[in-house]
């Protein structure tokens, strides 16, 4: 190979390479938003994963889900068996972001959330899907080489080189940028190029826009930039971090645009996670150097530290490059404290390990533990707390409890110590990742209608099983223009009519103060929009049970209900300048919560 062949491909290397170190918080990220998400749902079990809730599993089986979907979800209707799902899955989540056997955690969050999602397809938005890809491809990349409990707990093991170049890798490049050039590709379209009206449509649609939203439709001749320049954005960004020419500074300048971009979605429109999840997919790409000049920062903060430890200890020298990885502690000097004869005597004085600090005093126990806390820049502003008398006297104890049963605690370290991290896959891995990206390109590109690609069984079968199925058409070809909110009467047996959405009293017709804030949450927004389109018509029924049960199962005698009218209050979005029309109340359901009056 020639010189100018090798350096060509270093570069076509160097733009598809991923830092371990970016992966590594590119884990924290998006382990921590599922932990958030997973929580935020707890309260909503009932609601949305139960026999109780919106659907019932008889009805999903008969009416609604794929065969080739699956869900272990589907095991139990009761709330506690779902709940003791949800504990695992959170379980996984912690996994995943302190690197803890972290295949093991990738694949089982993935699988549990897959399932979780076909429990309820109904309520998923943008954000769910990116959330459940990104995992997915998770799964073929080293997300535990730096940063890590995998790593920490096998500090003799050699690490590995810190770029990482897969097949797994690409994928999961790939995989993000095509949520932008797809959803681009979706918008070619006069309402967003020519026209420019795109965003204003979006603005009005106040089910999803937040107050700043609306304000900015005093401004059209901005809306009409933001339109066109979101479309050029969408499409031309993605490729600044795959240049391999200049890759360090256009992957930053990619990573934060694309942060900015999704900070100012979530200012403007009400997208659950969506922003969270495309902002953690985005940290994946900073560069090495981002990493090189916070390592020389760190490495500043500890310069001086000496971390002396007992090296017959097993126990002793996993505990403190635990530490170092959980702590940061790079640039720190790790020293055996027998290779200091006098810091070995001082330390069997003390039975402690001994931190020598940047003034060259030397520190034992819990105050030397808090040394390192005042220092690493993720525990820095804990260090007054950590340092309060109270604390540090429940820390003293702590740590003389642990020290005087080192035996004990070592016997358990090593039983929760996991295999030595492996960072390659095999052929067959390889092969499974090069056709399941094949297969979602092609899913992708089959969205456009006029691309005339078919899906052939066999593919639909696999995308369904795996869920690789998406669509990026985001307000795509254009917004909706139909808007509104739900007034949902009641008719109790005494005639008295209440309003079972909002709880209770006399049902308002009135335009709410904040609409998007009248559909409770994110999932209730996505759920209750998709009931008002036609397409999810079958699912009405189901709802309107929910409503009935969960208002007569708190009532009783003349005040349950017996007949529920669900309204849409529909709001048409006109031309740009045009009058607003007053809203129209369309009756989307009717329904008997009994066959015939009930006596008491």
């Amino acid at each position: 190979m020639t010189r100018g062949n090798r350096q060509s491909e270093s570069l076509i290397q160097r733009g598809l390479s991923l830092d371990l170190r970016s992966l590594a918080v590119y884990r924290v990220a998006i382990g921590t938003v599922l932990l958030f998400q997973l929580v935020a749902l707890i309260p909503e079990i009932d609601d949305f994963y139960t026999d109780r809730g919106i659907l019932p599993r008889d009805a999903l089986l008969s009416q609604f889900l794929n065969p080739w979907r699956f869900s272990v979800h589907l095991m139990s209707g009761e709330w506690v068996v779902q709940f003791g799902l949800f504990l695992l899955a959170i379980v996984f989540a912690a996994g995943l972001i302190v690197g803890y056997r972290t295949r093991v955690c990738t694949v089982a969050s993935w699988f549990l959330l897959t399932s979780l999602q076909n429990r309820n397809s109904v309520i998923l938005h943008g954000g769910d899907d990116v959330l459940r890809l990104l995992l997915f491809w998770s799964m073929f990349v080293p997300l535990n080489g730096r940063f890590s409990l995998d790593q920490a707990l096998h500090p003799t093991r050699p690490r590995p080189k810190v770029t990482h170049l897969s097949w797994g890798s690409q994928a999961l490049m790939l995989q993000l940028c095509f949520v932008y050039w797809f959803a681009a590709a979706a918008k070619w379209n006069s309402i967003w190029i020519r026209e420019g009206s795109a965003i204003y449509y979006a603005m009005n649609l106040e089910q999803l826009s937040t107050k700043f939203g609306q304000w900015l439709l005093k401004f059209p001749d901005l809306l009409r930039v933001m339109s066109r320049s979101t479309v050029v954005f969408e499409f031309f960004m993605p490729f600044l971090a795959l240049s391999p020419v200049g890759t360090a500074r256009l992957r930053l300048l990619a990573v934060a645009a694309f942060v900015t971009f999704h900070a100012a979605l979530g200012l403007v429109l009400h997208l659950g996670n969506f922003p969270w999840v495309c902002s953690a997919g985005w940290l994946m790409f900073l560069p090495s150097e981002f990493w090189d000049r916070l390592g020389s920062s760190v490495a500043t903060r500890f310069h001086g530290i000496v971390i002396y430890f007992d090296d017959k200890c097993d126990f002793c020298r996993r505990v403190v490059f635990l530490l170092r990885e959980g702590l940061l502690l790079h640039g720190a000097d790790f020293q055996p404290a027998e290779s200091v004869p006098a810091i070995s005597v001082l330390m069997r004085e003390r039975g402690s390990w001994i931190v020598r600090d940047n003034a060259q005093a030397l520190h034992s126990g819990y105050d030397a533990l808090l040394v390192l806390l005042r220092q690493s820049l993720l525990t820095a502003w804990l260090s007054p707390a950590l340092a309060a008398a109270p604390v540090r006297r429940v820390g003293e104890r702590v740590y003389v409890s642990v020290a005087g049963h080192r035996s004990r605690w070592s016997r358990i370290l090593r039983a929760v110590t996991p295999p030595v991290p492996r960072y390659r896959f095999g052929v067959l891995t390889h092969a499974i990742v090069l056709s399941a990206v094949a297969l979602v390109f092609a899913w992708n590109l089959s969205n456009f209608p006029w691309m005339r690609i078919e899906r052939p069984a066999i593919v639909r079968h696999v995308a369904d099983l795996a869920l690789l199925g998406q669509g990026w058409a985001m307000f795509a070809p254009k917004p909706g223009s139909e808007d509104g909110w739900y007034v949902i009467e009641g008719i109790e047996f005494n005639g008295t009519r209440i309003d079972l959405w909002r709880g209770g009293g006399e049902p308002n017709f009135g335009k709410p103060a904040d609409v998007a804030e009248a559909y409770r949450d994110p999932q209730w927004r996505r759920y209750l929009s998709n009931l008002w389109d036609r397409d999810y018509s079958d699912y009405r029924l189901y709802f309107a049970r929910y409503l009935c049960r969960t208002w007569n199962e708190k009532h009783a005698g003349p005040e349950r209900v017996n007949l529920i009218y669900i309204n849409y209050m529909l709001e048409i979005t006109p031309p740009p300048g045009g009058p607003l029309p007053p809203p129209e109340q369309v009756e989307i359901w009717r329904h008997y919560c009994f066959d015939k009056p009930a006596t008491w």
